[in-house]
């Protein structure tokens, strides 16, 4: 078990060892994360796979080069998240999914300005649009503006 502040790097160390330990195949291990298998009293988060996998590679694929990513246990809130409201019918996959990325992944972007961060901002910024999650884009906009202001970006200012 890892314990830290967020951002020290526990992720970070866990995905090396685990390199180190099995090479290549946690690589192709990680593209099938995504797939979580149903449990007792979930609903069948399969159709909503097509919703998720898109947008939440993109932005792992946006914030990588950064070193901003976030926890594979986020994922699980996502989907968990997404299986409830759908169940609902409170909203459609794509608003729930710009709701949720909102409030599970934004918060962890985080930094003082340097150009990875700048990049990986607008990186995301196209990820969003991309997949129709208005609400996030343009909180990544506002953060965009802060890296103009104030030299840093946090989500909640």
């Amino acid at each position: 078990m890892l314990t830290g502040l967020s951002g020290s790097g526990k992720t970070l160390l866990a995905c090396a060892y685990a390199r180190a330990l099995h090479g290549d195949h946690a690589e192709r291990q990680r593209e099938n994360l995504l797939v979580v298998p149903v449990q007792p009293g979930w609903h069948d988060p399969t159709p909503l796979l097509g919703y998720l996998n898109p947008l939440l590679g993109a932005l792992m694929q946006a914030l990588e080069p950064a070193r901003l990513h976030f926890c594979w246990r986020v994922v699980d809130d996502v989907l968990a998240f997404l299986a409830r409201l759908c169940q609902s019918e409170t909203l459609a996959p794509a608003m729930a999914l710009d709701e949720i990325v909102y409030g599970k992944i934004l918060p962890k972007l985080r930094r003082d300005d340097s150009r990875r961060f700048r990049k990986a901002l607008h990186g995301c910024r196209q990820a969003l649009e991309a997949h129709d999650c208005p609400r996030s884009a343009g909180k990544v906009d506002d953060l965009l503006q802060d890296l103009v202001e104030t030299g840093s970006a946090r989500f909640w200012r």
